[in-house]
Parts: C-alpha cells; structure tokens; sequence
C-alpha cells in the first residue's frame, strides 16, 4: 500500500515539474520570440520611417533647386527683356541724332561736361534737351549755370539716358554730385569713371512698398574717346555704335 502512495506522489511530482518546465519552457520560448518580433518590427519601422524622411528631404531639395532654376531663369529673360526694351529704345532716341553735334535729344538725362580750359573741371547736370543744354553753358544762349560761365568752353564726355521719370534722373545727379572727393593725384576720368560705377551699384534710392529698388537699365552716351561702364544694366554707344 505504502509503495502506491509512494508510485502516485513520484508520478504527481512528475507530472507537476513536467507541467511546469513545460510551461517555463514555453513561456521563455514566447518571450524570446515575442523580443524578436518586435525587435524586428522595430527595425524595418525604423528603416522605413528614416528612409521616407531621406525621400522628404531629397524632395524638398529638389524643389529647392528647381524653385532656383526657375527663379534664375526668371531674372535672366526679365533683364534679356529690359535690354531688348532699352536697345530699342536707343535706336530710336539714335533717329534723333543731329548730324551736326551728334547729341541725343532726351527728355530726362544726365550729363557729365569736362572744361577745354581747365584738365580738372567737370559739371555734372540734369536736362530734358541736352543738345541745348550744353548752348547755355557755353554762353550761345542764355540760361546757362553760374558754375559753368568761368570755365567755357564745356565739352560733352557723356550723357545718360533712360531713367523712370523726372525723379529718377535728378536723384541721379544729385547722388553722382554728392559722391567722394576728388583727391588731387587722382586722374579726373578715372575719377568721374568710379564714381558712376560705384552709384550703379547701389539702389536707385527711391522705394517700392518699403523697399530701394535698383536703377533702370541706362544708356550712356560717351562723346570723348572710347570709355566704358562695365556693369550689367549699362549700354555703352560711342558714335552711334551700342557695345
């Protein structure tokens, strides 16, 4: 009888450690597979989220380089269009050449006289007809500036042409009057040279919805020898000739 009990508590006692290693078993099995589930979904989650993040960006600086481009191209074939406009324009003010003097009739214009008398003289001034202009300041007809009757004769080195409208033109002069000293080493043409090229690279000086915007694109008229304003929105003609 006593060898019963003992078979039956053996097998009972098997049968619950077999019951619980099997659990256990099954339980770490279901862990370790569970960690590795996640573990695995977590990864390609990972990859993807970081690989669609990659994409945005790659698009975006895509865009980025397109938004350039077009913007670029924009500029261009707006300053091709203002340069087409502008030459047209001079070939039209170039009909209204007098054969005589060869001085372009415009309405709103600067002008740049150097003295015959004096290699250090120069005038800077505004004028809607330059042609009888430079007359006045020459003493052939009155009206001349009182800075200009000590130093006759006065011959024309350029005119400048194409301005916005009367406002444009004079903040023009008076900007280009209002530049630095001539120093008294310094070549009077080289000087009058640096000056015009340094005011074409600022603003205009007026504002657009509170911002400067830049000067027209302007057409310079050179009457003494071959000079040159290199900058983007100048034309440069010299007798006639657009370079």
């Amino acid at each position: 009888m006593l060898m019963k009990i003992n078979f039956f508590l053996y097998k009972l006692i098997i049968n619950i450690i077999n019951l619980f290693l099997y659990k256990l078993i099954i339980n770490i099995i279901n862990f370790f597979l569970y960690k590795l589930i996640i573990n695995i979904i977590n990864f390609f989650l990972y990859k993807l989220i970081i690989n669609i993040i990659n994409l945005l960006f790659y698009i975006y600086f895509i865009y980025l380089q397109i938004d350039n481009y077009i913007y670029f191209l924009y500029l261009q074939i707006d300053l091709n269009l203002k340069i087409i406009m502008s030459i047209t324009l001079t070939y039209k003010k170039a009909k209204n050449l007098n054969s005589n003097d060869g001085l372009i009739i415009s309405d709103h214009s600067c002008y740049i006289l150097l003295s015959a008398n004096n290699n250090n003289r120069f005038y800077i001034g505004y004028t809607t007809d330059f042609k009888r202009r430079l007359r006045q300041h020459n003493g052939e007809i009155v009206g001349g500036a009182k800075k200009t009757k000590k130093w006759r004769p006065w011959i024309p080195l350029c005119q400048i042409t194409g301005f916005f409208d009367k406002s444009c033109a004079l903040r023009f002069e008076y900007r280009l009057q209002h530049q630095k000293k001539k120093k008294k080493s310094e070549n009077l043409i080289s000087y009058i040279l640096n000056i015009l090229t340094a005011l074409l690279y600022n603003k205009d000086g007026s504002k657009i919805n509170n911002s400067c915007i830049d000067w027209p694109i302007l057409t310079i008229q050179w009457y003494t020898n071959s000079y040159h304003i290199y900058h983007a929105k100048i034309i440069n003609i010299y007798n006639n000739i657009i370079k």
